[in-house]
């Protein structure tokens, strides 16, 4: 099950725990994230495939 964010966080907060959650599935699942160019940057940065 995947934990779920604090709603009350800082958006930086909130930001920087849903990149390392991401980054940690994507570990533990072997996935790769697929990112279009019109994407938020935040999205581009981590993902594996533009």
């Amino acid at each position: 099950m995947i934990e779920q964010l604090e709603v009350n966080e800082t958006s930086k907060e909130y930001k920087k725990k849903l990149r390392e959650r991401v980054l940690r599935l994507k570990e533990e699942r072997n996935a790769y994230l697929v990112a279009h160019n019109y994407q938020n940057v935040e999205v581009q940065e981590i993902a594996d495939i533009l």
